[in-house]
């Protein structure tokens, strides 16, 4: 999973993870937000799902980590690497492909949002 995937952000974060919310539209711990974010039509769904990281919660609260690394996975979605905890994050792109399949990762911390388009790792399903 983690060979030659592109590496999108690396975020400092030297210390301890108390905790970890997650919502529908994203993450966020210590003071550092994900979330994806895609201008919705009708009949489309385009989105990460953040709910794969509740399989991860115990091995990533009350843990110190030094850097989160968020890695692009070709046509599956997000790594976040939390030093050697490794979360896949897949994104989807669920329409009749007349309306766009943008998909962008957004990075909040210290009021400061880092945009980046994600739109080409995310898993198409054009019916």
């Amino acid at each position: 999973m983690d060979k030659e995937n592109k590496v999108l952000e690396t975020i400092e974060i030297n210390s301890r993870i108390p905790k970890v919310n997650i919502t529908d539209d994203g993450i966020d711990f210590n003071g550092i937000a994900l979330c994806d974010y895609h201008s919705q039509d009708c009949c489309e769904n385009v989105y990460a799902d953040w709910s794969a990281m509740q399989d991860y919660v115990e091995q990533i609260e009350g843990k110190k980590f030094k850097t989160l690394t968020i890695k692009a996975v070709d046509e599956m979605g997000l790594l976040l690497c939390f030093d050697d905890v490794k979360v896949l994050i897949p994104c989807h792109n669920e329409q009749n492909g007349y309306y766009s399949g943008d998909l962008e990762l957004q990075i909040e911390r210290d009021n400061i949002i880092k945009k980046i388009d994600v739109s080409d790792f995310v898993k198409d399903n054009i019916c």
